[in-house]
């Protein structure tokens, strides 16, 4: 075999062996899961690995979550409502803990404080379920499709800003988020 042939193999052959032991130390072998904090940060409310977000939509935009999980969900926040109005709160979150039983168990209080400072009809809930169960995705987004609250603005409610203030809990972690939304009444 012609030596310059030789020394090309030998090249390609060393370049093909320092390609491969270089890009095996530099890639992970196997893809960050999230409990190496790879891909958490979806929201803007944060502790630790747990993730959140609230948001006030009108009860109709609760078909958006009905969707395939591969289609977009389209939200439309509200700040505003009229009387007669009836708003859904949506919490979503994801990187919750994860039991030895492969299991989330994340659980939510929730207020809804009158213009006046004072608890809109004595809406104060604790300890609503989120999300308890089984999780096959660590990844993924959740709701708290277990548990969504209303609210029915009525004729006598007075007009101003009302206030929703959540408390996520991740149970598993003992991580929680606290999250605070407003809309207006106009009447």
């Amino acid at each position: 075999m012609n030596k310059a042939i030789l020394k090309v193999l030998t090249f390609c052959f060393g370049l093909f062996i320092f390609t491969t032991a270089t890009s095996s130390i530099a890639q992970p072998a196997v893809p960050p899961t999230p409990q190496d904090g790879a891909t958490w940060r979806r929201f803007s409310n944060n502790n630790g690995p747990l993730s959140a977000e609230m948001f006030i939509i009108s009860k109709a935009q609760l078909e958006e979550f009905e969707k395939p999980s591969n289609e977009v969900v389209n939200l439309t926040p509200l700040v505003e409502a009229h009387v007669g109005d009836i708003v859904a709160i949506k919490v979503l979150f994801n990187g919750a803990g994860v039991s030895p039983t492969n299991t989330f168990d994340v659980t939510y209080d929730i207020r809804f404080v009158a213009p006046n400072g004072e608890l809109y009809d004595d809406f104060h809930k604790e300890n609503m379920p989120a999300y308890i169960g089984p999780t096959a995705n660590l990844d993924a987004i959740y709701d708290n499709i277990m548990s969504i609250p209303h609210i029915r603005f009525e004729p006598h409610d007075a007009a101003g800003a009302y206030r929703v203030e959540v408390t996520l809990r991740d149970n598993v972690s003992g991580r929680k988020i606290g999250m605070t939304k407003s809309i207006t009444l106009i009447k």
